[in-house]
């Protein structure tokens, strides 16, 4: 097995930028490369930084230049490391002449490389194969308590073996140094990368805290604790201990990627790129951190931006798994499909392991309906890790989507069997659940989530959907309003609260809280729908199809958009423009039955029945159970005086609806324009019977009496209507 020596850069200052080149080339090939550009040395030793950092690495480069052969700072740094390689063999000294000058007697006695008139770019070859660790031993439990290596040479090769992901034999090899020595801090470290990698966050936390009872101010620790208290999502403890690790070592960029990580996961995205450009601006070749402010962007929804970081992270390493990664996230976002998939592919070829590309990947052809392909992802996706929440969860997703509930609930058991605390797979079953109108154990389920985290926003939002299904409205807004609480910026939360303040009839605080949407996002297409309807309701028309017209500009492919502008049009009588709005919702999704529905009502409305009945065909061919669009091709048919087969369309109703008043009273208006005057008061009588308080039926039997010369019954009639509608 192969792997590379971690680096200590050893140089003069005044050289900074020349040897800043050369670390910069060491990273974008993936080695772990360490050089201070901040002259920390002070008084006539080496600061316990520079200390940590040369035992800590197992190869020392040696800038040869006439300023660093004549620095005495350079001539301790290489003593001190001389002195480390005369006990432990493994490591290496590689002298690289950068500048011309003349290279020291003693030199000679390594094998050095000349680096004058070349750049880092064409001297890497040689510099990766100086550095190659070949033959690393595995690591067993079996030889364990046979060998004799010093604990310093089982930390080196659990280096090695942690650098090519070989994270068990890493374990192993980490242990078994720590054995020896059990204050070994480099071990301590390197377990707690490990763990960190095997996503074993309890277990990385305990390594870290051991670290540091040892030695406080040991920035890594630090950071990685920070990291996994991230991915734990405690991110108030995440900050405070990437906080720290900045505080010790103000100069990584690394440890700032951390912090802009949390405050990214936060969704403070401000904070996040404020960070990221800090650490970007200490090492302007950090992938990790161009990555990271690549996908901030795609979600301030800044797409031409965060492709062109991440293309600029490719042409650094175009082999780098998570850039592909990325760009695929973006062009998906974009809607740009199948570059998507071609990128998440670029990603897996590059890193087969890669959970999270293949959940991506998953998630992409689910949006193109390759639904076969998209469920093989993301059992791909658990297969390679368990613990992937966002496969568990999407798998289930698209489950729910395909109404294959059963098999949905079934994955989400399956994630919690593995982890009881997974608050993703909680959260999406109780989005199953409250699919299915189970709305008390979807609420169970959500709760579950926050039982385990109460700071989920998210999960408060779903809670607020659910409640408002339930038509329970005062809780709906209290959820809607503890999600705000934990993240003012959530613009779902804010529409979900527009749509409740709605349903409620509440038309000036929903138009605030659609504006609210609006000023954080605006592109959101449908908080300008959601904004025209509550104008409509406030009789503000011209204001709502300026809105619409705003929603349609941003999003013309929604054919909701469409039909409410058309509905809007329709009321103000303005036909021809709202019969254009109707055709194109259908050109849009030809199955609308609304829009079929509301052409025909638009065709009655100008006493263009026979042209209507059509309509209505067309929407009853979708949906042949749709009673409204029955209703309607009733009316039409009754006013084309063919009243048995409208009464056949409310006899259909009737056996779908039996208690609809207004289909019986429709029947009873069939009938006695057939001169079936007994059916027509059976039909009034049966309206009533269901419902005292309909009028219509109560009048329309009324004049029906006194047609029929039945004055009497009929002010008997007229009495038992005016009882009934005290």
């Amino acid at each position: 097995m192969t792997g590379y020596h971690s680096v200590f850069i050893s140089h003069a200052h005044k050289n900074n930028p020349i040897c800043m080149e050369y670390y910069q080339a060491l990273q974008i090939k993936g080695i772990d490369a360490w050089i201070d550009l901040q002259n920390m040395q002070d008084g006539h030793f080496l600061t316990q930084q520079i200390q940590t950092e040369l035992q800590n690495r197992t190869a020392f480069i040696l800038m040869m230049t006439p300023d660093s052969l004549d620095s005495f700072w350079v001539g301790l740094e290489r003593d001190a490391f001389l002195g480390l390689m005369a006990v432990q063999k493994n490591r290496a000294l590689i002298p690289i002449r950068i500048l011309p000058c003349d290279v020291p007697p003693f030199m000679n006695a390594f094998k050095w490389i000349d680096g004058v008139g070349a750049t880092p770019e064409q001297l890497i070859d040689k510099l990766l194969h100086a550095l190659k660790i070949e033959n690393i031993p595995t690591v067993s439990n079996q030889n364990a308590a046979n060998t004799t290596d010093s604990y310093s040479e089982w930390s080196i090769k659990g280096d090695v073996l942690l650098q090519t992901e070989k994270y068990d034999e890493a374990l192993a090899a980490y242990d078994l140094a720590l054995t020896f020595k059990k204050s070994d801090i480099h071990a301590l470290i390197g377990k707690a990368r490990v763990l960190y990698a095997l996503k074993r966050f309890d277990e990385t936390l305990a390594a870290c805290d051991k670290a540091l009872e040892l030695q406080p101010a040991e920035a890594a620790a630090w950071s990685i604790k920070g990291r996994a208290l991230n991915d734990m999502e405690k991110f108030n403890e995440s900050l405070a201990a990437h906080n720290t690790a900045i505080v010790i070592e103000p100069e990584s960029s690394d440890f700032w990627t951390g912090k802009a990580t949390t405050y990214v996961d936060m969704w403070k995205h401000d904070d996040a790129l404020k960070t990221i450009s800090k650490a970007i601006e200490l090492n302007s070749h950090n992938i990790e951190a161009i990555i990271l402010k690549a996908w901030t962007l795609n979600l301030l929804k800044k797409y031409d931006e965060a492709l062109a970081l991440c293309d600029e992270a490719i042409a650094k390493n175009p082999t780098y798994d998570k850039a592909w990664n990325n760009k695929g996230n973006i062009l998906a976002s974009l809607k740009r499909f199948d570059e998507a998939i071609a990128a998440y592919q670029k990603a897996i070829e590059y890193n087969p392991q890669y959970s999270s590309a293949w959940s991506n990947l998953g998630l992409t052809y689910a949006e193109i309906n390759q639904n076969d392909e998209a469920i093989a992802a993301y059992e791909k996706a658990i297969l390679l890790d368990k613990n992937n929440p966002r496969a568990w969860n999407n798998l289930s997703s698209l489950l729910m989507k395909l109404k294959q509930h059963t098999e949905a609930i079934s994955t989400l058991e399956r994630a919690l069997m593995i982890n009881p605390n997974n608050t993703g797979a909680l959260n999406m079953k109780g989005n199953v659940l409250s699919d299915l109108n189970r709305f008390d154990e979807a609420l169970i389920a959500y709760n579950a989530a926050l039982a385990v985290d109460p700071n989920l926003d998210f999960v408060w939002f779903n809670i607020g959907s659910t409640y408002h299904q339930m038509k329970k409205y005062a809780e709906a807004m209290t959820a809607y309003d503890h999600s705000l609480s934990i993240n003012p910026r959530y613009t779902e939360a804010w529409h979900g609260k527009g749509r409740t303040l709605e349903a409620q009839g509440k038309y000036e605080e929903g138009l605030q809280a659609y504006n609210k949407v609006i000023s954080y996002d605006p592109k959101a297409a449908l908080s300008y729908f959601g904004k025209g309807n509550m104008l409509w309701q406030l009789q503000r028309y011209d204001e709502a199809l300026r809105v619409y017209d705003q929603a349609i500009e941003i999003d013309p492919n929604d054919f909701r958009i469409w039909g409410a502008k058309g509905d809007l049009l329709f009321l103000l009588k303005r036909y021809d423009e709202a019969d254009y709005c109707y055709s194109r919702a259908l050109e849009i999704e030809p199955t609308d039955t609304e829009a079929w529905r509301r052409k025909g009502m638009l065709l009655c409305e100008q006493q263009q029945y026979s042209a209507a009945l059509p309509m209505f065909d067309k929407g009853l061919a979708v949906a042949p159970k749709d009673t409204t669009i029955m209703f309607q091709k009733g009316i039409a048919l009754s006013r084309l005086q063919r009243y048995d087969e409208s009464n056949q369309i409310y006899q259909s109703i009737l056996a779908l609806e039996p208690t609809d008043c207004a289909t019986w009273t429709n029947i009873g208006y069939n009938y006695a324009q057939t001169s079936k005057y007994d059916d027509s008061l059976k039909a009034y009588s049966q309206a009533t019977a269901i419902d005292a308080k309909y009028e219509l039926a109560w009048n329309n039997k009324i004049a029906l009496l006194r047609s029929m010369g039945k004055e009497r019954e009929a002010k008997q009639t007229e009495k038992l209507r005016d009882e009934a509608m005290k």
